[in-house]
C-alpha cells in the first residue's frame, strides 16, 4: 500500500523534469514488473513496490518474478557524476527475475531504504547535501514507517528522524530479510535544492528548513 505513493510521485516527475532527477520513463516497466530505476546524471534510484528479499551479507537484492533474470548494480549514493568519490561506495546487486533467492530468517512489514553514508560524512556540509537531504525527498512520504539499510555505516543523527525503527548496518547483519518492497539509492535534485512539484504531497523548502532545525 505504501508503494503507492511511488506511482503518484513517478506521475508527477513525467510532467516536471529537471536536470537532477529525469522523467519516470519506466513508470509502464515499473507498473507491470514490480521494479524500475530513474537514472540522472546526479542520481540514480530503483524501486520494487512488490516482496523482495536483501542478502545483506551479499548485498544483493532479490526482486522475484517471472521473467528472465536481469541484473543490475548501482552505487546508491546522491551523487553519481562523482566518478572518484563512487570508488568507495559499496555496490547493491540487484536481481530481478526468475532466480531462486536464499530463504528469509527476518520478515518485515514495512519497506526498505537501502542507501551509504560514505563519501564526505564527518563534513556537515557534504552530509545535508548528499545524504539527508536526499534521504528527505526519497523517504519523507514513508512518515518514518521505514527501514534504513545503511552501507558504509557511519552514524549521522538526522537520519534517525526519518525512521522510527533502529538503523540497519549490513556489515554486522550479514541475512537475509524479506520486505514489502525497497527503494535503492537516494534521489538528488541539486545542492540544497528541493524541487516540490517532484516530492509526494509536495513538500516545500520551508518543510525541509523546518526539519533540518
Amino acid at each position: 500500500m505504501v508503494f503507492l505513493d511511488f506511482t503518484r510521485c513517478a506521475q508527477v516527475k513525467q510532467r516536471h523534469a529537471n536536470p537532477y532527477s529525469s522523467s519516470w520513463e519506466d513508470q509502464s516497466k515499473l507498473k507491470a514488473t514490480g521494479f524500475a530505476c530513474n537514472t540522472a546524471v546526479y542520481s540514480v534510484h530503483c524501486v520494487a513496490n512488490q516482496p523482495v528479499r536483501i542478502d545483506t551479507g551479499t548485498m544483493t537484492v532479490y526482486v522475484p518474478t517471472d521473467l528472465l533474470v536481469q541484473e543490475t548494480v548501482i552505487k546508491p549514493y546522491a551523487r553519481q557524476e562523482d566518478h572518484n568519490l563512487l570508488k568507495i561506495v559499496t555496490p547493491v546487486k540487484i536481481l530481478h527475475g526468475n532466480t531462486t533467492p536464499p530463504v528469509c530468517q527476518y520478515n518485515h512489514e514495512i519497506p526498505a531504504v537501502i542507501f551509504s553514508s560514505s563519501g564526505f560524512v564527518g563534513n556537515v556540509f557534504h552530509e545535508i547535501i548528499e545524504i539527508i537531504i536526499p534521504l528527505y525527498i526519497t523517504t519523507k512520504n514513508f512518515q518514518s514507517r521505514v527501514l534504513f539499510i545503511l552501507e558504509d555505516y557511519k552514524y549521522i543523527k538526522a537520519i534517525s528522524r526519518l525512521s522510527s525503527y533502529e538503523v540497519m548496518n549490513p556489515a554486522a547483519d550479514k541475512s537475509v530479510h524479506c520486505f514489502p518492497g525497497t527503494v535503492i539509492g537516494l534521489e538528488f535534485h541539486g545542492h540544497l535544492s528541493l524541487n516540490s512539484s517532484d516530492v509526494h504531497k509536495g513538500h516545500k523548502m520551508h518543510d525541509l528548513r523546518q526539519f533540518l532545525r
